[in-house]
């Protein structure tokens, strides 16, 4: 393996001999400029030779543009790029990683970002800091590309599709309907219809059958990942995507624009509520269509129609020959009483959740007295209005009855499942159930109403929305005063010690949990829980979460109304971190402003110097060094009269960049 390193060279030394070292270990042959020694020819003409002679190009990207040869519109490190029609490995500076400004090419500053922006847009990039982390990255990346380059399959990314359940039934014509549906250019299809129908398993069994047309599937599970917003589908797709950076939601496309796949938007009931965010998330929904290929499509699942332009498929119940398959696959060995088991089937009305719970509970009810029990249910809940859904209720209260008598830890466990979209680890069910937790699994997966995926149990949304209507409040309190705590921990680790990356992904996972509860508790007015909660997630919030600036906004108003003014600046403040994170410059300036005289007002020192310093540097991004100047240095004044050194040595290094620009001004005036 042939591998052209290129970058410039006198910012990026240390990264250099790094790339050489990870080319070594992978027993690969590194070419660079180091190597070059004296040669006739134009330093341009010598790359564009080297780097069409290697298999691969591995380009280093800091602060400066790099050599113009004369004559020439662009430097050699660009051209040394995609441009010379290489594969190439792009790694890309972090944005905020403390630099050295005599290292950074001020007068090539737009140069070098429109050159980047469009790399970024043919390239996926990864994101370096020190030169030990910027090896790791590139031999990983090396490793990868040798690997396909062999014709050795990757393993799939963690958030691939899931498969549809072994016992999937029937439906011939309506993955026929489907198949004519998403083969037509840039469809969107949404397949609706009551809870419990088989809408998700549906459409996992259509993302198989149809991989002539879709090779690569994308599942987005809204429900799990507790979407409530635009903001949220686009946090979700980025992570699905795999993509690091917190790119908008058009760029997110933009990166999949050549790829032949289907999108599949589980559970978008979700994002349509609450009503506030419907006509946003519809809009969303019609810009995805709108920027679909012709070899892409998108299918949603939902109970409720999205109204955004989407095909319907409106998802019937099972026949009564597929709902007798289904059972005779769940319960092989269920006795010959044909006539007893029709009658069920019947009751059940061919919904396939609804006949996988009946098929639970007769493992401990004989088929008779089964029938008697599910036809008393459903007849109670027709009598209170349930309409289609009471087979539904029926089956999930038969379930529940299947839990041990309370109080049991098996009821306290489902309860708790319904306020747990992402699920809940072995390890939170043993802080939450006590000693008791194995048992109480085995019992609530015993009565059909809870599954393990491998590392978590979770409930299916139909099951949590009725946990959620059972649940006291004595059961939730601890749930409550346990996820509180727990991200209080983990935030303490965050950036700080050799815990950090253990925090960000238990953080990062446990986030649609968090947020579910941020939301059970703010409608029931406890402010100041909400507020307390933010302020631990404001961190994780600035690896570019765009839910996270909603959700600081919604945290600032509670602390305002509650009067926690230290608790509002926080979250102003944090809010601000978040638009800077996600480039929104002028969204990030307003944050700052407001917080700065609230901080004052209250005597928060700290806090007022730290958004004199971020409207600072914002000054720096345009281009408006004597503003910058003054903004820093009433930061380090408040810096020196608290004695934080730890920010005074930030502002210092990061008030050189502004006073190099006047002196770069300066000269170029004499």
């Amino acid at each position: 393996m042939k591998v052209f390193i290129s970058s410039t060279f006198i910012d990026l030394q240390d990264y250099r001999r790094a790339a050489i070292d990870a080319v070594n270990r992978q027993q690969g042959q590194p070419l660079a400029m180091e190597f070059f020694g004296a040669q006739p020819q134009e330093p341009a003409a010598v790359c564009e030779e080297e780097v069409r002679a290697r298999d691969v190009l591995v380009g280093i990207y800091a602060l400066r543009y790099g050599f113009v040869p004369k004559g020439q519109p662009k430097s050699i490190t660009q051209m040394e790029s995609r441009e010379l029609g290489r594969p190439c490995l792009c790694f890309i500076l972090k944005k905020g990683f403390a630099w050295n400004p005599d290292l950074v090419e001020f007068a090539q500053k737009a140069a070098l970002e429109k050159f980047l922006e469009k790399f970024q847009t043919e390239n996926i990039p990864d994101y370096f800091t020190t030169p030990e982390d910027f090896g790791n990255r590139l031999t990983a990346a090396l490793g990868k590309f040798l690997l396909t380059r062999q014709g050795i399959k990757i393993a799939p990314a963690p958030h691939a599709a899931p498969k549809p359940e072994p016992y999937f039934t029937g439906r011939e014509k309506d993955l026929q309907k489907l198949r004519g549906l998403l083969a037509k250019e840039r469809a969107f299809v949404c397949i609706e219809n009551a809870p419990g129908i088989g809408k998700t398993q549906m459409s996992l069994k259509a993302a198989v059958e149809l991989r002539d047309l879709f090779p690569t599937v994308y599942f987005l599970d809204l429900g799990r990942r507790n979407a409530t917003s635009p903001e949220a589908i686009t946090d979700t797709l980025r992570d699905v995507l795999g993509i690091a950076e917190p790119l908008p939601f058009e760029k997110l496309l933009h990166r999949v624009a050549e790829q032949r796949c289907l999108f599949i938007l589980d559970n978008l009931e979700t994002a349509l509520w609450p009503p506030a965010e419907e006509n946003a998330t519809r809009e969303l929904l019609r810009e995805w269509a709108r920027r679909l290929n012709s070899a892409q499509a998108l299918l949603a699942t939902s109970r409720a129609l999205p109204k955004a332009g989407e095909t319907t498929l409106n998802l019937l119940p099972l026949t009564p020959e597929e709902s007798l398959d289904l059972w005779q696959k769940l319960r092989p060995e269920t006795p010959a009483e044909p006539k007893i088991l029709r009658e069920l089937l019947q009751l059940a009305e061919g919904y396939p959740l609804v006949i996988y719970l009946l098929s639970q509970r007769a493992l401990d009810l004989p088929l008779p007295n089964l029938l008697q029990d599910f036809q008393r249910r459903k007849i109670d809940a027709l009598h209170i209005g349930q309409g289609r859904e009471a087979s539904m209720k029926a089956s999930i209260e038969l379930s529940y009855e299947n839990l041990s008598r309370a109080p049991s830890a098996g009821q306290r466990l489902f309860h708790l499942l319904g306020f747990l979209p992402a699920g809940i680890t072995a390890e939170t069910l043993a802080a939450l159930c006590g000693d008791d937790w194995m048992e109480a699994c085995k019992d609530v997966r015993h009565a059909g109403l809870g599954l393990w995926n491998g590392e978590r149990f979770f409930a299916l949304p139909p099951l949590r929305d009725f946990a959620c209507q059972l649940a006291m409040e004595e059961e939730l309190a601890p749930l409550f005063e346990f996820y509180l705590k727990a991200a209080t921990e983990q935030n303490q680790h965050l950036y700080r010690d050799e815990l950090g990356e253990v925090a960000r992904q238990w953080l990062q996972t446990e986030m649609p949990n968090l947020h579910h509860l941020w939301d059970a508790q703010l409608a029931k007015q406890e402010k100041q829980w909400v507020v307390s909660l933010a302020e631990k997630l404001a961190r994780i919030y600035q690896d570019g979460v765009r839910t996270g600036a909603a959700r600081l906004q919604i945290a600032a108003n509670a602390a305002s109304e509650i009067w926690a003014r230290l608790g509002e600046a926080n979250c102003i403040k944090s809010r601000g971190d978040v638009h800077l994170r996600l480039a929104e410059y002028p969204l990030a300036r307003s944050c700052y402003e407001k917080a700065e005289p609230i901080y004052r007002e209250i005597g928060a020192r700290l806090g007022e110097a730290n958004c004199l310093r971020f409207q600072a540097l914002l000054e720096v991004d345009e281009n408006n060094p004597p503003i910058a100047i003054e903004k820093f240095t009433r930061a380090l004044k408040i810096a020196e009269a608290i004695g934080d050194r730890f920010t005074q040595a930030f502002i210092g290094l990061e008030m050189a960049e502004p006073l190099l620009m006047l002196k770069h001004l300066e000269l170029k005036k004499v």
